[in-house]
């Protein structure tokens, strides 16, 4: 998980969050390196863009409201989301699984970051991300569900996920 809010500062949470979104870039990003299916794989390049721009905005929210702190990214963020590749063991269903529970965790830890933050505006920007979070869940319990009717569908027919 993201860690325990309460025990660091609020600028050492922003940077555990700007390390998340970073390594959540680079999961996307990673998979859809792995699938075949074209739009499978736009769907995971269209996630790694939304990780990258959660990114740019909490490093210029960062930059604004703590700029006598350097930021200092952590090494790893404690993100629910390892380094899952798609394999034998790890099917997509199961990668998917490991995804939806890092959303689900990104999403409750905006929500409470939302809740230290002194500014509006700030908190407005939070709880955005939270709700997107929320809906990058939902978006990839979708996809699991189709894995789960069709396991290999991410790598046979390019048109399996099209739809009529």
């Amino acid at each position: 998980m993201y860690g325990d809010i309460m025990a660091k500062n609020t600028w050492d949470l922003m940077a555990q969050a700007i390390q998340a979104e970073m390594e959540a870039q680079e999961f996307y990003s990673g998979i859809a390196g792995q699938v075949k299916n074209f739009i499978l794989n736009d769907k995971f390049k269209y996630l790694s863009r939304e990780e990258d721009g959660h990114r740019r905005l909490l490093t210029k929210l960062y930059e604004e409201r703590f700029p006598d702190h350097p930021l200092k990214l952590p090494d790893k963020s404690g993100t629910p989301m390892p380094n899952v590749q798609l394999s034998k063991t790890n099917r997509l269903s199961d990668v998917l699984e490991v995804a939806m529970a890092a959303e689900k965790a990104a999403q409750k830890f905006y929500k409470n970051l939302a809740g230290k933050m002194d500014a509006e505006e700030d908190k407005n920007l939070l709880m955005y991300l939270s709700n997107i979070e929320g809906g990058h869940y939902y978006f990839l319990n979708l996809e699991r569900e189709q894995a789960l009717r069709y396991e290999d569908y991410y790598e046979v027919s390019d048109m399996m996920s099209a739809g009529p």
